[in-house]
């Protein structure tokens, strides 16, 4: 795969997702790549079970001991209750309507858990938490190849259909396959000056930060970006636009004050200095290119006026157009 790989083409992508994924405006490997995290939620604080207490959310460690499904017929709910210890306790856990996590949990198993914790007459529990199986790298020594829980984990932009617990598999999936051959788009000079870090790391940084400072240093990094590519493309433009001849357009300070003296008011000195960095302008031969901002009532027309008359007193035409009423 490639960045420019179609995402009907990565696997575990049908024709459903495809469609859902284009609604979300990403076609493409790198469009997933740089599907950037909305938030963070941080499991990378895991709590042993004996200092749960009620009313909190906590990511917890442990075995499952039991794991049954129950069938409420008068709610017609399915429950799932298990029991998960650690070294210091136990707590029950429950599940609502997710009947396939008694085949996809086994008792024994290494799982974390983050969810909050609720009482019933029984007790505590960890009610409806997310979960992820231990491999047995991190059953072994604590390790940084989890996806979903047991550290900081990425809160996505999502749609219907598309969670952020299949978003991060995917990108985590995409980094390990094409994250190292992607080649970098910033120059050498401006990385070191800034402390930012390479392309590769970066996208790891962001998805799946070390902490919370690696994530801030990835976001600035790629906000640092945009900002650069927007102005590398003005600069351009505006090579390109000097390039360009157009008929040079005298200022005749005569004839500004002879305009100015009909009008009801006097100008601002705003007025003034943008009409005349207009005016001036409008004498080099080359297209001019501005923007002339201001809020309502501030007097733009009267500057835009002045320099159709100078446009007009120089045998060219105008073209005024107020898109407005």
């Amino acid at each position: 795969m490639t960045l420019s790989t179609p995402v009907s083409q990565v696997p575990r992508v049908g024709p459903a997702y495809e469609k859902r994924l284009k609604n979300m405006g990403i076609t493409t490997a790198r469009d997933l790549l740089f599907h950037f995290p909305r938030t963070y939620a941080d499991f990378s604080v895991i709590t042993p079970i004996a200092k749960l207490t009620e009313g909190n959310t906590y990511c917890v460690k442990g075995s499952t001991l039991e794991i049954q499904a129950i069938r409420t017929f008068k709610k017609r709910m399915s429950l799932i209750t298990a029991l998960a210890q650690d070294a210091t306790g136990a707590i029950k856990v429950l599940w609502f309507n997710q009947p396939y996590l008694t085949d996809a949990l086994k008792p024994k198993d290494q799982v974390y858990l983050a969810g909050k914790v609720l009482r019933d007459k029984k007790g505590i529990y960890l009610s409806n938490p997310s979960y992820e199986k231990a491999a047995q790298e991190e059953v072994e020594k604590e390790s940084h190849s989890l996806t979903h829980l047991g550290r900081i984990i990425p809160i996505y932009p999502e749609t219907v259909g598309v969670s952020s617990r299949w978003l991060r598999s995917m990108i985590k999936m995409l980094l390990a396959q094409i994250g190292k051959e992607i080649p970098e788009t910033l120059p050498e000079q401006i990385l070191k000056e800034r402390n930012y870090p390479p392309l590769g790391k970066a996208l790891w940084q962001i998805h799946f930060p070390d902490s919370r400072e690696a994530a801030e240093q990835a976001h600035k990094r790629f906000s640092f970006e945009e900002l650069f590519y927007i102005l590398l493309f003005i600069r351009s433009e505006r090579k390109k636009i000097a390039s360009v001849k157009a008929p040079a357009i005298p200022f005749s300070p005569e004839l500004m004050k002879k305009l100015t003296g009909k009008l009801p008011f006097q100008l601002t000195d705003g007025q003034k200095k943008a009409a005349w960095h207009i005016l001036k302008d409008m004498e080099k031969p080359r297209p001019m290119n501005r923007l002339l901002q201001g809020d309502v009532g501030s007097g733009k027309t009267v500057v835009a006026a002045m320099a159709a008359l100078s446009a007009v007193k120089a045998g060219y035409q105008v073209a005024f157009m107020a898109p407005t009423e």
